[in-house]
């Protein structure tokens, strides 16, 4: 078994210690998000937050529906999706 290194194991125990943080707090079911949002003058609450988000990067560089994205971020691909 290959050992771990005290970096590798600071960073695999911070998302055992904060797993359910995001999965309740900050991810929900149907804007597919993990991140902060984006506030404005439309959203008001965290999930429009995230859907604002998603808006204003498919808006900044001009995605359309026939576009072809491939997400390489953290998270699960709600912002390309």
């Amino acid at each position: 078994m290959r050992s771990v290194s005290i970096h590798n194991q600071q960073v695999i125990d911070y998302y055992d210690a904060t797993y359910i943080d995001f999965r309740v707090l900050w991810m929900g079911r149907s804007d597919r998000a993990i991140h902060f949002g984006y506030y404005d003058e439309y959203a008001k609450n965290h999930h429009t937050a995230l859907i604002r988000m998603n808006e204003k990067l498919a808006e900044s560089i001009l995605i359309n529906r026939e576009d072809i994205v491939l997400d390489a971020g953290c998270g699960c691909g709600g912002s390309a999706v």
